[in-house]
């Protein structure tokens, strides 16, 4: 597991890896509003008033719904950091575009002297992408000096191997390890499993295996829409990111058709036939829930199995996005040790004995490099807004 939840000393996951390329940018424009929008217990919103809080900026929230009695968990963040926080309808919600694009005008007609940025809810920007560029580079990029400054997560616990079985008792059934490389990133098939919103991590996530040439999956689970729609958000996502980069990537959207191999006739394509070919080969797959449910519906089986986790394991889940990628990383993980049974991988077990009975790693018990990733993507705070709601389930 990469503990991308805990990036940040108030917030983590990928609100933040996105953040890391946007603020930038927007930096760079001379920007000095930023205006975005999510519901009451938003990650985004609240990742967006702290990261704008921390750069000078001033950040304007728009927040789906009626302003809550006691303000808990994400919502409290957005509420301290952001510089203005909105409430409005669902009805008026139901068209982010417009609601966005009349909340900004208004906004430059209040200040006159402000640039104001609009970020897209979730913060799926073809800019993001490139925070989880940077995020992959990093993971791939072994034997090039420790430190979490580079890319990676700022957990103290971050680059140790830590095991414990599915009982609690150390296991080599069944483990996390906390990374901060990947062993033979070159040469290893990881899949790297994530929560999807948007689906803007898993779609950067994908990009830069791909950018990378890396022999790795990305296996999304979807959580906010069906297939067709993430499908879609890909295409529009890349094609975006054409628009900006493909130039000093490919030069130009002609040569990144050519390039993916995805159009015969590259001499008349532009970004979005260049999004288009690139998501056609993206090594990206978009699964549904183990079980499947409305978008923010919560069991109280999901509260037990997050209590299960953080008892056993140490690590917080929240039952709406990283619960979901854990189940699968679990199915994934099993099904890969069955695979090695199958075919005998009680060789490799003898082999790492023998590595530590020759003094390997310092003497200490090496971790066998499992090849199911999940990257946190946190959530955690959002336990508090439940806790409201369904205070017998906790």
């Amino acid at each position: 597991m990469l503990r991308d939840d805990l990036l940040h000393p108030v917030l983590g996951g990928n609100k933040v890896r996105k953040l890391d390329a946007l603020l930038p940018q927007l930096l760079a424009e001379g920007v000095t509003d930023v205006l975005t929008c999510g519901g009451v217990q938003s990650a985004h919103t609240a990742a967006v008033a702290v990261a704008a809080a921390e750069a000078g900026l001033r950040s304007h929230l728009l927040v789906r719904g009626e302003k809550p009695q006691v303000p808990t968990g994400y919502h409290l963040v957005t509420r301290m950091y952001g510089s203005e926080v909105s409430y409005v309808s669902r009805a008026e919600y139901a068209d982010r575009p417009a609601m966005m694009t009349a909340r900004a005008d208004a906004l430059r007609r209040r200040a006159p002297g402000a640039k104001v940025a609009v970020v897209a809810e979730g913060g799926g920007e073809p800019a993001a992408l490139l925070g989880l560029l940077r995020l992959v580079h990093w993971l791939a990029a072994e034997g090039r000096g420790g430190g979490s400054g580079g890319g990676g997560s700022s957990s103290s616990t971050s680059g140790t191997a830590t095991t414990a079985g599915i009982d609690g008792r150390a296991s080599h059934a069944r483990r996390v390890v906390a990374v901060e490389r990947l062993h033979r990133a070159a040469a290893t098939p990881y899949r790297l499993v994530v929560d999807s919103g948007t689906g803007t991590a898993a779609i950067g996530l994908a990009l830069a295996v791909s950018l990378l040439g890396l022999p790795w999956s990305v296996h999304a689970v979807m959580l906010a829409g069906d297939e067709q729609y993430y499908n879609a958000q890909q295409q529009q996502l890349l094609a975006g990111f054409m628009d900006l980069y493909g130039a000093e990537l490919y030069g130009g959207a002609e040569g990144a058709v050519a390039a993916v191999g995805g159009v015969e006739e590259a001499g008349s394509a532009g970004a979005a036939e260049a999004g288009e070919a690139m998501a056609a080969r993206l090594p990206l797959r978009w699964l549904p829930r183990r079980t499947p449910r409305r978008f923010g519906k919560v069991l109280h089986s999901d509260i037990e199995a997050c209590k299960q986790v953080a008892q056993q394991y140490g690590i917080g889940l929240d039952p709406v996005y990283s619960l979901a990628a854990w189940e699968l990383a679990a199915e994934l993980a099993e099904a890969e040790l069955a695979a090695e049974l199958a075919v005998g991988a009680e060789a490799g077990s003898k082999a790492a004995e023998a590595e530590v009975e020759a003094g390997g790693a310092g003497g200490e018990r090496p971790h066998l490099h499992p090849r199911v990733l999940v990257v946190h993507g946190g959530g955690a705070l959002g336990l508090h807004g439940l806790a409201q709601r369904y205070p017998d389930w906790f």
